[in-house]
């Protein structure tokens, strides 16, 4: 025969679920935050090298 749950046993069983979940969110949120970051590093060397190209060619003329 199998025992039954606890009331304390389904408690902790909720509480790391909820710790789980929320577990998730924050590792979603720092990839979200690591690829915004990553977007904004690429533009900005982008920029920056189109930049520096439009100098260049001011310099020549």
């Amino acid at each position: 025969m199998e025992k039954k749950d606890t009331p304390f046993k389904r408690r902790l069983d909720q509480m790391e679920d909820e710790e789980a979940r929320i577990e998730g969110i924050f590792e979603e949120e720092i990839m979200d935050s690591t690829k915004q970051c990553r977007e904004a590093a690429a533009y900005k060397k982008l920029n920056h090298a189109q930049t520096t190209k439009e100098h260049k060619n001011k310099a020549r003329t």
